[in-house]
């Protein structure tokens, strides 16, 4: 699963890439900015992609101007699926987040990153996540639970999960400053405060 295209799992036209942006977001949107947001569609295809969502009654059309704009239909049946779809992203940080939060001894810090908090995965991409382990952790418990998060997280994406375990000092070691400026960078904290990242334990 790509979860910067979530729409892919259904479908990967271009309605997908047009859902995912009106779901995501309040609009309303141009279809020209809505081709900058995806990117990677050409503009008379996002301009029949929303004609025909229009005609569906997915998404509402106004003019203002000279300039038509596209919002989702809140009020059709669709809406809170399309929302959900599209907030995919949003949905697994929260969902990770919660499974560590049920841990007897959560991580001090955990965060996605690579090419999925980048936005530039692949359907085959691993799902990297970082944990920073807590002192005084009993170290086959702390190993099960990984386990069981890697399992989890993998069933309820599709793509293999890819944990980074550290401690706090290894992950201020010489060795991993290129992985704490990427973490600053990019990363999309699951728990605990940012400023592990750029504060010496």
């Amino acid at each position: 699963m790509r979860l910067s295209h979530p729409f892919e799992v259904i479908t990967p036209t271009v309605d997908g890439d047009v859902l995912a942006v009106l779901g995501r977001a309040e609009g309303p949107f141009s279809g020209r900015q809505i081709h900058r947001l995806i990117g990677q569609r050409s503009e008379a295809g996002i301009r029949k992609t929303l004609d025909r969502l229009v005609e569906q009654g997915i998404v509402l059309r106004r003019k203002v101007g000279g300039t038509y704009l596209h919002s989702l239909n809140e009020d059709h049946l669709a809406a809170e699926a399309i929302r959900s779809i599209a907030r995919l992203r949003e949905t697994l940080a929260s969902f990770i987040s919660e499974v560590l939060q049920a841990w007897d001894h959560p991580p001090a810090f955990a965060a996605l990153f690579g090419s999925t908090a980048r936005g530039e995965e692949t359907a085959g991409s691993d799902l990297d996540i970082l944990l920073v382990r807590p002192v005084h952790v009993d170290e086959e418990s702390w190993q099960r639970a990984v386990s069981i998060l890697a399992g989890t997280v993998s069933k309820a994406t599709g793509n293999d999960a890819r944990v980074l375990e550290l401690t706090a000092a290894e992950l201020w070691s010489p060795g991993n400053e290129a992985l704490r400026k990427e973490l600053l960078r990019d990363a999309v904290v699951l728990l605990g405060n940012r400023d592990v990242l750029s504060r010496r334990p």
